[in-house]
């Protein structure tokens, strides 16, 4: 179902004036249509003066489709790595390379690490 095509008569009140504003505005309509019915790009065009209720709405489902992201792509990483070849591994090895491979993108604070190690100054032999 699309903003495009469900009756307005059967959405909440709240929600109705601006779906009849947003089925008549042929501009968005087009975007829509050239976007292959893609809901998420095509909402990327509504305005959040415009079209506040229906954008928040519009948030609120696309969120919930890029949570599930994470998890998908975290079970891919795992069936790769734990192939044929590597199923002997165990679930603490599994799970420390599944850690280190979804990490890649965060960078360690090198600074931070070296103040809170307790380092010995060398001494100097004379």
């Amino acid at each position: 179902m699309t903003p495009f095509s469900v009756a307005v008569e059967k959405a909440p009140s709240s929600l109705q004036l601006e779906l009849v504003r947003l089925q008549h505005n042929s501009i968005l309509k087009d975007r829509y249509y050239h976007f292959n019915g893609d809901l998420v790009s095509s909402y990327r065009g509504i305005e959040q003066l415009e079209f506040p209720r229906i954008r928040a709405l519009a948030l609120k489902f696309t969120a919930m489709f890029g949570t599930t992201y994470v998890c998908e792509q975290l079970f891919s990483l795992m069936n790769f790595t734990k192939c044929k070849t590597r199923s002997c591994l165990s679930d603490a090895a599994l799970q420390s390379l599944l850690r280190i491979q979804s990490a890649r993108t965060l960078t360690p604070n090198l600074a931070k690490l070296v103040k809170e190690k307790n380092v010995q100054p060398l001494e100097n032999k004379v």
